[in-house]
């Protein structure tokens, strides 16, 4: 790559689960200049995420081109075979991401809040502030000082005063919009600063407002200014590359999509009406079991104000990061706990008499397990396994939405997906939502399998996000062909500066 005769640059630009409907509703409306002129200029499509379309697995596919059986994140988490969930963090020491490869090649970069890269560069040739969910940590000390000059201090923590409703979802929004620009002006100051081969920005306040906002009436008033925010950005970025006659390539991505959410499905009250799964005798009786309803918020409140999306994902001692573990496990959302609803855990089936049960995924791809021998307390054995199987898989087929219409549109095979895999045991299968539905396995009803989402959800992922190419060295044509997933993004800059090693992957 030393030996190129003509230098290039790229700038990527990241918008965590910006999907392409709402930036082609939204563009014209409120100037977003930048998003037109990838439209008009270049390409801008839609971006295949993966399953589920979720952060923790989406981004680490990006940056390494590799799909989530490789990398190792299928989710924030996983389950054990004593049904317990742990923890699983993407690991750039055994899976770089495309900055650290163009590194050893001798290429400079600037990496600005990646989400799920929690740590910092071995190499002196990666500028980096750290992203989403830890604080930010800083590469150097000019990068620091530079941060606090303008105002930047990472993504707010601000979800519990918006579930608490202490805030709302606009001054929410002011939030976001503030660290938004703080994060583009530091940005401008240090491209204007050093000389990066590759710029990579990453803005995740987007997913978050969308969470809360979707489904509101006025949700376009809370995430229309933080797009047109993001838009400037990306039209400064084409407008400073055309005035310094830069030979490089804009890139726009996003790990997922989103939409709003207008009901949720509980899977597991499915599974124990349709007779695949038991909950203990008294969990149908009981309003809450084990800790206490008052001590769980305590320790929810509590967990929350240290950051627990954060801390969870730093570096803890053993004994510690079980401690963390258990926390999670325990902490509920009050909401809907009472009356026909009631939160339930792995620790409330008759695992024994259970031949399935779901976990993990909360959004529109459902993940199911058959309890087999993969687990402590077998509840089918190895000649019920495909029978059963097949009987989940033909009663989700035939699944209605509260709507009347076909509820599930898509079923796929967890191993087939994921692989043979050591650290984490793989869903048997998983199951795709129709739109503006999503699956929840965390709540019971004897009666209900419908369920109104909660304030965190009322928008939440699709499976589509964006790409878009503008700049020299792009066939827009050949690329508008061909299907484009997650996993091309970080083969396609790494050929980009004449990195083949994943040639099969690249859009070049």
């Amino acid at each position: 790559m030393a030996d190129l005769i003509v230098r290039k640059k790229l700038y990527l630009i990241g918008v965590d689960s910006a999907p392409l409907w709402l930036i082609e509703k939204l563009q014209k409306k409120h100037g977003m200049h930048g998003f037109e002129k990838f439209a008009k200029e270049g390409m801008l499509r839609n971006l295949e995420s993966t399953l589920p379309p979720v952060t923790a697995a989406a981004w680490p596919s990006i940056y390494t081109g590799l799909e989530p059986g490789e990398h190792g994140v299928m989710d924030f988490l996983c389950i054990d075979s004593k049904y317990s969930k742990q923890l699983i963090y993407y690991d750039p020491s055994k899976f770089p991401p495309f900055w650290d490869t163009l590194a050893k090649k001798g290429l400079r970069s600037l990496v600005i809040t990646p989400a799920m890269s929690l740590q910092k560069s071995p190499s002196d040739n990666v500028d980096i502030i750290t992203g989403w969910p830890l604080q930010p940590r800083y590469s150097s000390k000019e990068l620091e000082d530079a941060a606090k000059e303008f105002g930047f201090k990472g993504e707010p923590e601000i979800g519990l005063e918006l579930e608490k409703g202490e805030m709302s979802v606009e001054q929410a929004s002011k939030r976001y919009l503030r660290s938004i620009k703080a994060r583009s002006e530091l940005s401008k100051y240090l491209i204007h600063k050093n000389d990066y081969d590759l710029v990579f920005v990453c803005f995740t306040e987007t997913d978050r407002i969308q969470h809360y906002a979707l489904s509101l009436d006025s949700w376009e008033k809370s995430v229309a200014p933080l797009y047109k925010s993001i838009s400037d950005f990306v039209e400064w970025v084409m407008d400073y590359t055309a005035k310094e006659k830069e030979n490089s390539m804009v890139m726009l991505v996003s790990d997922h999509g989103a939409q709003p959410i207008k009901n949720k499905f509980l899977i597991n009250a499915w599974l124990v009406q349709n007779g695949f799964a038991k909950l203990k005798g008294d969990v149908k009786t009981k309003s809450a079991s084990g800790i206490g309803t008052s001590v769980r918020k305590q320790i929810r409140e509590r967990v929350m104000k240290i950051g627990i999306r954060r801390a969870v994902y730093n570096a803890m001692p053993g004994a510690l990061r079980k401690m963390v573990e258990r926390l999670v496990d325990e902490i509920p959302d009050e909401q809907y706990i009472g009356g026909q609803y009631r939160k339930i855990y792995e620790t409330d089936f008759d695992m024994r008499s259970t031949k399935a049960f779901a976990a993990i995924s909360f959004g529109t791809i459902g993940m199911i397990w058959l309890n087999d021998k993969r687990f402590s307390s077998q509840g089918i054995d190895s000649s019920e396994i495909g029978r059963v199987k097949e009987a989940i898989i033909s009663a989700l087929k035939g699944l209605k939405s509260a709507e009347g219409d076909k509820l599930v549109i898509g079923i796929y095979d967890g191993k087939r997906y994921y692989g043979n895999r050591n650290d984490f045991i793989v869903p048997d299968i998983m199951f795709e939502m129709k739109e503006n539905y999503i699956n929840d396995f965390s709540y019971f009803s004897s009666s209900e399998l419908f369920m109104e989402p909660e304030i965190n959800r009322k928008g939440d992922h699709s499976r589509l996000g964006i790409i878009g190419l503008v700049g020299s060295g792009v066939d827009i044509k050949k690329m508008s062909k061909r299907k484009i997933a997650v996993q091309n993004v970080g083969p396609t800059i790494l050929a980009y500066f004449g990195d083949k090693s994943m040639k099969d992957r690249s859009l070049l």
